[in-house]
């Protein structure tokens, strides 16, 4: 039986013959598959609305047998590389998919200088104005160097949690979800023995991980003796998180990591 015959019939429901339709409007190949049953109308919505390069690439990817998500994956994956060989975009110009930040917070409290590990002892710290407000290499804000859909991890203390949420924000980001590094080692606090540190995942409209595979949110790595070093084993976890896209690790102290472009005063350059 047709989708129209179905249709008619009351075998379809309403939602899902709107679908049909704006589907037939925007990929009447991807519609005809519908029809056919070969797609179920969510399905068919999710191809329709990519750009038509990556429709193809799923499509093809589906007639040798590819599951739908899969095949959307791949898509996209290979139209996101196709476009960034094409553009060839320079050093901090272009837009990114993933935002790796650890930012010189500024402790607010009558001696500041000293809280919390003597941050500006070692370097100089923002307040929450000039991190909302930030420019990237001096020109762009975070909201503008950032694709469509793209993928925030944000490095942030206990005693700055509440803050934070208000700079996530300001660079067009919605909190998700979070890593908790378990530092093994402990620190002075005024609440507690404080041994962890919070590594916060927040998104820019649609961007879910790559892979399915799920990594434990607790991460137990001793800490080095440097100030504010962050384990090379959390940039490893969102690489294989998040397989292609731009990348771009804001407030770098130094050389850049291979596949990654860099941003702060204190890079190698």
């Amino acid at each position: 039986m047709t989708y129209e015959a179905a249709a008619k019939r009351g075998g379809v429901p309403a939602k899902a013959i709107r679908q049909f339709r704006s589907i037939e409007t925007k990929a009447p190949e991807i519609a005809q598959k519908v029809r056919m049953g070969e797609l179920t109308p969510t399905e068919g919505t999710k191809l329709a609305s990519l750009a038509v390069p990556a429709q193809k690439i799923a499509l093809a990817a589906i007639s040798n047998g590819t599951d739908v998500r899969a095949a959307i994956r791949t898509a996209k994956k290979e139209d996101y590389n196709a476009t960034i060989a094409l553009t060839k975009p320079k050093e901090l110009e272009g837009t990114y998919r993933i935002i790796y930040a650890d930012p010189p917070w500024k402790y607010v409290g009558l001696n500041q200088a000293d809280e919390y590990g003597h941050a500006e002892r070692h370097y100089d710290c923002l307040d929450d104005d000039q991190l909302k407000k930030y420019k990237v290499g001096g020109t762009r804000s975070v909201k503008e160097i950032t694709d469509k859909n793209a993928v925030l991890f944000l490095w942030v203390t206990s005693p700055l949690l509440e803050r934070c949420f208000a700079i996530i924000d300001a660079w067009g980001f919605k909190y998700k979800s979070s890593f908790v590094w378990d530092k093994v080692k402990h620190n002075m606090g005024h609440y507690n023995s404080v041994r962890h540190e919070l590594l916060l995942i927040a998104t820019k409209n649609s961007c879910k991980p790559d892979v399915s595979k799920l990594v434990d949110s607790v991460q137990s790595i001793e800490r080095s003796n440097k100030h504010s070093e962050k384990p090379e084993e959390f940039r490893t976890i969102i690489d294989n998180l998040y397989d292609h896209g731009r990348r771009l690790e804001l407030f770098r102290r130094g050389e850049a990591p291979k596949g990654w472009d860099i941003d702060g005063n204190e890079t190698a350059e």
